[in-house]
């Protein structure tokens, strides 16, 4: 949609209207429930916070840069830089996360979307001890087996010192290592 165009201000309208219907929504939760009370429930953090981030970015967007809603500011000669609109863009990605208020309301939702997230912990400490595990692993592997595992080009040679000059075919003889070895700790971590 073109700044200024009448899409825009529609567009800017609605989100405006939007937000001012939910801001009205917190404010009625803040008096039954007390602010406290509201704000330190878990969903109502998330709704709390995605909507004074959409209020913020209407704000900001109405006060700092009206030229790109109603197409003319101040002065129309002024030039908004597009470094202002990209910094309140990080206010827009918030607003993907208006979804979730829906899980509140329903409670086969908010069923399943607890029992993820009691599942979370769970999963970061078998996470946690496979970290572990593998690293002592790799840490042995790179301790025993460092350089000991590399081939010479010509399959008939098995010694470094005899891994030089050419073969039948004229190809150069060189000392590899294979793609999996345990020269390096974060090459032993993928063996």
């Amino acid at each position: 949609v073109s700044s200024g165009s009448q899409e825009a201000i529609i567009v800017f309208l609605l989100n405006a209207g939007l937000n001012a219907f939910y801001v009205v929504e917190i404010l009625i939760k803040c008096i039954a429930y007390t602010f406290k009370g509201y704000v330190f429930n878990g969903y109502n953090s998330i709704d709390f916070v995605v909507t004074v981030a959409s209020a913020l970015d209407t704000i900001l967007t109405l006060i700092l840069i009206p030229k790109l809603v109603f197409g003319k500011g101040v002065d129309d000669t002024e030039e908004y830089p597009l470094e202002m609109v990209e910094t309140l863009g990080f206010l827009h990605v918030l607003r993907a996360m208006r979804p979730l208020r829906l899980i509140e309301r329903m409670s086969g939702l908010k069923m399943l979307m607890d029992t993820v997230l009691s599942a979370v912990r769970p999963v970061v400490d078998t996470t946690l001890i496979a970290v572990i595990m593998f690293s002592s692993w790799g840490v042995l592997g790179v301790q025993i087996l460092s350089g000991r595992l590399k081939y010479c080009s010509d399959p008939l040679i098995t010694e470094p010192s005899h891994c030089t000059g050419e073969n039948e075919m004229g190809i150069t003889r060189e000392w590899l290592n294979y793609p999996v070895h345990f020269d390096d700790f974060p090459s032993s971590l993928r063996t």
